[in-house]
């Protein structure tokens, strides 16, 4: 098809068509005819209509004037000139041409239509070749740029154009270096070599060239360089690099991976399986990739293969299988292209043995762990439980649980009367717990007027009420975090204090009074009481919101009178307390003991500590005689006897600055709930032979 494009026809390059004479036909017809025409041939036919010969008005003028003819001579007569026969349809080409100076052109039953020229035809398939080339060149993606001997530029195409920005115009004709001063085209015409696939930029663009010598029967006439823009090619070509380094990495990635790894394709044959599936399954890759996955189950390999199901559903499958001996996980993973389309599945397999052997190794460290830490939880509370007797039933099942809520956050509320050791539970928690670091605070809410209790216990800031301090001052909230709070006689807090703690615990966070920063609360509540918050909250006197939120875990310690037999131990712990304290050696009779053990104790055990340390302290002797008890203490219920008035006034003053003092372990807090000065306080407590702590005026 592109060799036709080169070769026009005969049709389109003969002449207009000629004068058909017969041959009957006189000369005299014959001249008249060809002026008539303006025929510059005439062809004579025979009868049957076919072409005898050809010739020229000029020809048929000269024989009559040299006599050769006359006009009467008929056409046949005269010599003819033989001409070339060509079909109309013809292709022409060079070769056809040079054959002869001109042409005889025919239809398809030989009937005379025109005259084809030499001259005319080669100019005729010159610019048909011309302009095919042209058009050729124009079209190509490359650049094309030829020149003659002269340096003169006869080719330059549209690419070209495009290329250097010169019009295809402006740069046919012109010398080559007026277009193109760096070129190399002379250089090739005068050294004759090819240079080849050299690369050069021009702007952004970077481009391949060859040049080349044109060669035309023997001798060079020129010379042509092809150019093209590889820039896509080179940017192409370094995607393709980072791709296969990818794969490359992918690949080792998959090698290395511990987990044995199988990719299928959304058919399900297989593509790559990695080292450590062949040993996990037992097969060699090279035997499977490229079959379908089906071939590991015909050939016994597994038993069932996760990718089938991930192929059936369309989404991730686990499975479970015996194989070899071992328990292994398979887990399947459909991945889609942009069209959700199905085209890959990536399945792993896990030997889960080792795993199990794992998992019970683990669990047998954290069950060490957690005995560790309980043991550790009960040396920790070994100091505080020193003070803590618990030889009955009740105590030790109480202490139990108290180690045992140690070990979480939650809030807790303990409950029972006063002097049943409640502060001393709590901190046996604290002290048992992960906050054992951190700090314990009590704060006794029944102590410390309403007023104050609201920034005693949020802290203030600078300036938030009259006497403020100038720096503010942190609260007890503040002060606990990290450790515990401990809040005793709950019952006692104002209900509109209530609300303002209630969303403390909810909220876990809370405002200095006066303040406008968030302070977050990182301390656990502990809270304690002697009344009956139920029944006070039924009566509306204590939130039912905080109750709940107080009543988490709820430990209730049952009054001494109800675990009478704990009474002996508690006799015992406190004498063994006080001798050392006062550096004495008394000893308990064992009818003082059945005395201690026949009373109510309605201050429970901070009622019997303090009749021991009074015992103690009052003995002249080395035993501990009832006699004691009848004159100064809980048991002269058992024995009564009758005292004068001022010994009963004593009793009872005596009774309250004890009780008073043993309750806020300071003589300043006794005198203000008492209502008598801090110095008779002391010289009182003195005069009754009680000892004073180092600092308790404080």
């Amino acid at each position: 098809m592109i060799q036709n494009l080169y070769k026009p026809k005969v049709c389109d390059l003969m002449l207009d068509p000629v004068l058909v004479l017969p041959g009957n036909s006189t000369v005299a017809f014959a001249v008249d005819s060809l002026q008539t025409t303006r025929s510059r041939a005439a062809v004579v036919i025979d009868s049957a209509g076919r072409a005898g010969g050809i010739f020229a008005p000029f020809l048929l003028l000269n024989l009559v004037r040299s006599g050769a003819l006359d006009w009467n001579s008929e056409l046949a007569t005269m010599e003819l000139e033989s001409i070339p026969v060509c079909h109309k349809d013809d292709l022409v080409d060079e070769k056809m041409l040079m054959s002869a100076e001109r042409f005889l052109v025919v239809d398809q039953n030989c009937h005379p239509l025109g005259v084809l020229h030499r001259d005319r035809g080669l100019r005729e398939l010159y610019k048909v070749t011309t302009t095919f080339l042209q058009t050729f060149l124009d079209h190509l993606p490359s650049a094309a740029i030829g020149i003659d001997l002269q340096e003169r530029i006869g080719v330059f195409n549209a690419a070209a154009a495009n290329l250097t920005g010169i019009p295809m115009e402006t740069a046919r004709g012109a010398q080559i270096r007026d277009v193109i001063p760096n070129t190399r085209l002379p250089e090739v015409i005068r050294s004759g070599e090819e240079e080849t696939n050299e690369r050069i930029c021009i702007g952004d663009a970077i481009l391949a060239t060859s040049r080349f010598p044109i060669n035309h029967g023997g001798r060079i006439i020129g010379a042509a360089a092809v150019l093209q823009d590889i820039s896509v090619a080179e940017a192409t070509s370094h995607k393709l690099d980072l791709v296969e380094e990818l794969n490359r990495e992918l690949h080792s990635i998959i090698e290395l991976s511990a987990d044995g790894l199988v990719v299928s394709d959304g058919k399900g044959v297989l593509l790559q399986i990695n080292k450590a599936y062949e040993e996990i399954v037992g097969i060699r890759a090279k035997d499977f990739v490229g079959k379908h996955v089906n071939e590991l189950i015909k050939n016994g390999v597994l038993p069932d293969a996760v990718t089938l199901h991930v192929l059936k559903s369309g989404k991730q499958e686990n499975l479970c299988l015996r194989l070899r001996g071992r328990e292994v996980l398979l887990t399947g993973q459909p991945i889609f292209d942009d069209e959700g389309r199905l085209i890959r599945v990536v399945a792993t397999i896990r030997d889960l043995t080792e795993l199990s052997m794992l998992k019970e190794q683990v669990q047998t460290f954290k069950e060490l762990s957690d005995r560790y830490r309980a043991e550790l939880a009960q040396f920790r509370a070994r100091e505080t439980q020193i003070n803590i007797v618990s030889e009955g039933v009740a105590m030790r099942r109480i202490v139990d649980l108290c180690l045992r809520v140690a070990q979480v956050d939650s809030n807790i509320l303990i409950t029972g009367e006063s002097g049943t050791g409640k502060e001393l539970l709590a901190k046996l928690i604290h002290r048992s717990s992960q906050r054992t670091e951190g700090p314990f605070i009590a704060i006794n809410c029944g102590a410390i007027p309403h007023a104050l209790l609201e920034s005693e216990l949020f802290g203030y800031e600078e300036g938030a009420f009259s006497g403020a301090k100038r720096s503010g001052k942190p609260g007890l909230l503040e002060t606990a975090q990290g450790g515990a709070l401990f809040l005793d006689e709950i019952a006692e807090m104002p209900l509109e204090l209530q609300v303002k703690l209630l969303r403390v615990i909810q909220e876990r966070s809370y405002y200095r009074v006066g303040g406008n920063r968030t302070v977050v609360l990182d301390a656990r509540v502990i809270a304690a009481t002697n009344k009956y918050l139920p029944g006070m909250v039924s009566e509306g006197q204590f939130r039912e919101d905080l109750f709940y939120r107080l009543n988490v875990i709820q430990i209730n310690i049952p009054p001494l009178r109800e675990r009478k037999e704990e009474i002996p131990s508690l006799v015992m712990h406190f004498l063994d307390k006080f001798n050392k304290k006062y550096q004495f050696q008394r000893r308990i009779s064992p009818e003082t003991m059945g005395y201690l053990m026949s009373h109510d104790w309605p201050g429970n055990v901070r009622e019997l500590e303090n009749t021991l340390e009074r015992m103690v302290v009052l003995s002249t002797g080395g035993t501990l005689d009832p006699e004691l008890l009848h004159a100064n203490g809980p048991g002269s219920h058992a024995a009564p006897m009758q005292r004068s008035l001022k010994q009963t006034l004593e009793h009872v003053e005596r009774e309250a600055l004890i009780s008073a003092y043993g309750k806020y372990c300071s003589t300043r807090a006794a005198a203000r709930v008492l209502g008598i000065s801090q110095a008779s306080v002391v010289r009182k407590l003195q005069r009754y032979g009680f000892s004073i702590k180092g600092n308790s005026q404080l």
